[in-house]
């Protein structure tokens, strides 16, 4: 009986060391999701083997954005990557760069934007732009869509769209669908010129936008940039409560500031041969689009005489006579 009892305890003894050193190997490579840049949009994921990733091309599946997802183990900090079978570079999974990422998006760079040196930081600013592309992070932003919807008309909202935008769902844009007129402003910029702006892109249609680089003392802080939006775009500046409005966005978005080289504002963008963007920004986007900038703290419409005098193009000519 002895005997038994001894045999049973060494029993409990082995097997217990043998649930310790599995939960210890389970948390020693649990599995890590990764998005890595890749020279191309269309490749798929074809074999992962230990710390090779075997690409291939694939026309059907191009995204647009050269990133590829991949999930490796926790303890793999580098791995080799091969594009049909030939060695292309190794890559470190435990070290990513946003600078590095934005570049392989063929975004331009802005050499008066520094990135920060801390690695920490960067890799969570990283992780922090590829969350915004989510699902889940797109319906948070609806989300806060309404909610601001919401502080602006706070009452009858949708009986005070349609009574002040009856022909919302009907207008349609002066631009065709490939076309795009971006504004590019800062708060610092008076108001009565960013009011002038709004006019004119109001008449333009929902394909000319003004464009912020970020909100007002950053992200998170909205309240501040939604009610200075608010006041920019009310057609009569002393109105209070429930005011008109014009219909012109107000967007942020770096990546447009990035991709079109804005280094200071106001700057007008006309571009053409625009993507279907499919909610993403526009300046994350591979495009070889035609596009013109001018700058100045001048009307709209003489932003698109001189665009119109250097490129020769009779449509900036028409759009400069219209919003005279």
């Amino acid at each position: 009986m002895l005997h038994g009892e001894r045999l049973l305890n060494m029993f409990k003894k082995v097997v217990f060391s043998i649930l310790l050193i599995y939960c210890f190997v389970s948390l020693s490579f649990a599995d890590t999701e990764y998005l890595i840049p890749v020279p191309e949009d269309c490749l798929k994921v074809a074999q992962i083997s230990t710390n090779k990733i075997y690409l291939v091309e694939d026309k059907t599946i191009c995204t647009g954005v050269s990133i590829v997802k991949v999930i490796l183990p926790d303890s793999i900090e580098t791995v080799d990557i091969y594009i049909n079978g030939k060695f292309y570079k190794k890559h470190t999974v435990k070290d990513k760069n946003l600078e590095q990422a934005v570049a392989r998006l063929n975004v331009k760079p802005d050499d008066s934007i520094q990135m920060p040196k801390n690695k920490e930081a960067e890799q969570k600013a990283f992780e922090i732009y590829y969350y915004t592309q989510t699902e889940e992070y797109q319906k948070n932003v609806d989300k806060y869509k309404e909610d601001i919807k919401k502080m602006i008309f706070p009452e009858q909202q949708a009986s005070l769209i349609d009574k002040f935008y009856p022909d919302a769902k009907t207008k349609k844009s002066v631009l065709s669908e490939d076309e795009r007129v971006y504004v590019f402003i800062s708060s610092s910029i008076p108001e009565q010129t960013l009011r002038a702006y709004a006019i004119d892109l109001e008449k333009l249609g929902k394909h000319a936008v003004l464009v912020m680089r970020g909100a007002i003392g950053g992200l998170k802080y909205i309240k501040p940039t939604a009610e200075w939006s608010t006041r920019i775009l009310k057609k009569n500046p002393y109105c209070e409560g429930e005011c008109e409005t014009f219909k012109t966005k107000i967007i942020i978005d770096p990546f447009l500031f990035r991709k079109y080289g804005i280094d200071r504002v106001p700057a007008v963008v006309y571009a053409i041969g625009i993507q279907n963007l499919d909610g993403l920004s526009e300046g994350l986007i591979k495009s070889n689009n035609f596009s013109l900038i001018s700058y100045g703290d001048v009307a709209l419409s003489y932003h698109f005489q001189v665009m119109a005098e250097k490129s020769k193009l009779p449509r900036l000519k028409d759009l400069s006579e219209m919003l005279k």
